[in-house]
């Protein structure tokens, strides 16, 4: 009988420079390789239309939107839980 252990993952900072590239500019390189598939996603305009839907997933991207927002402001990360 074979017993499989199961072991934590431990995060490495060896690919932090990767992330932070990631997290600095994976908006513009989908919106200049990607542009049909940017204008599908960038629901940053469509406020008005996801607050008059009814459609659940109208409120998660609401949600998303929000903590987009307030990344970075714990005062404003408090508002929005």
């Amino acid at each position: 009988m074979t017993i499989i252990k199961k072991t934590k993952q431990v995060r490495s900072e060896e690919d932090s420079a990767w992330k932070e590239v990631m997290d600095a500019y994976f908006k513009d390189f989908v919106e200049y390789c990607l542009p049909k598939l940017y204008a599908l996603i960038d629901y940053q305009n469509q406020r008005s239309k996801l607050e008059a839907s009814t459609n659940p997933f109208a409120s998660v991207i609401l949600m998303q939107l929000a903590a987009i927002q307030a990344k970075g402001r714990p005062d404003e990360e408090r508002k929005q839980k």
